[in-house]
């Protein structure tokens, strides 16, 4: 099913650079974590054997040594799917098609796509570390084995700043200068093997990595409580601390 699935999409995403790389439109992303709503709670609830109590050991998956992780990716793919739902509704005036969302941003200030502008950043969701995040948000999947999606927003609010000043005092990092955020990573649950979990959270950030050195991005960020989802460790996925709240981490592969 999930593979099908998977096949029906491909006529409707954008390449980039990688051909497994694709960005999507915001109403496929919320279909397809839907979908992945429900293999999650099928998977978590299926009886197997659990090696860290023996190999003879059988018990509920969900009662396992990933207990607190896979809850909180439970929750992530909530927010997930509400994030993606709402930039869906968002966009639905321009007619069916994924807003060009870099370029409403450039224009907001001249009041064009003011109305979808808006209705992004009145996602509750996506208020995330004291700003709106919904006006610049894409999402792009990696259809690899296991799948990826991240959410991703395309640099920063302008008014956000980072402390940090060019040559004439000011602080330069707002809009696709600054900062670009990862709101969102989530892998196929129905994939169990942690390496190979890992492997596809790495593949992920190094393309969107990629894209912020193309746009012109200070560098890729991931907020603190997506952090918390991925099986990765710091080392493997490149991240470290970038602010003192901890509300960020950068990530550099």
């Amino acid at each position: 099913m999930t593979l099908l699935f998977l096949m029906l999409l491909l006529n409707f995403l954008q390449p980039t650079a990688s051909l497994a790389f694709m960005k999507i439109n915001p109403l496929k992303a919320a279909m397809l974590t839907k979908n992945w709503q429900g293999l999650l709670a099928e998977v978590d609830q299926k009886v197997g054997v659990v090696p860290e109590l023996g190999g003879t050991s059988v018990g509920m998956m969900r009662f396992g040594p990933e207990l607190e992780r896979r809850t909180l990716c439970k929750r992530q793919f909530e927010r997930f799917h509400e994030a993606n739902l709402g930039l869906a509704l968002a966009d639905k005036e321009n007619e069916g098609e994924e807003a060009d969302i870099i370029a409403a941003a450039r224009r907001y200030h001249e009041g064009e796509e003011a109305d979808i502008i808006a209705a992004r950043e009145a996602i509750p969701v996506l208020r995330i570390a004291g700003y709106p995040r919904g006006a610049r948000c894409c999402v792009y999947a990696c259809l690899t084995s296991p799948a990826t999606m991240t959410l991703l927003e395309q640099g920063c609010h302008e008014d956000e700043v980072d402390g940090e000043v060019d040559g004439e005092g000011k602080d330069d990092n707002g809009g696709l200068s600054g900062w670009w955020s990862v709101l969102g990573l989530t892998v196929n649950p129905t994939e169990r093997d942690a390496d190979t979990i890992i492997a596809a959270e790495v593949a992920a950030l190094s393309e969107l990595c990629g894209l912020v050195s193309a746009g012109g991005g200070k560098g890729l960020r991931v907020e603190t409580s997506v952090k918390a989802t991925l099986a990765g460790g710091d080392v493997a996925l490149g991240l470290s601390p970038l602010d003192k709240e901890g509300a960020w981490h950068r990530c550099e592969l």
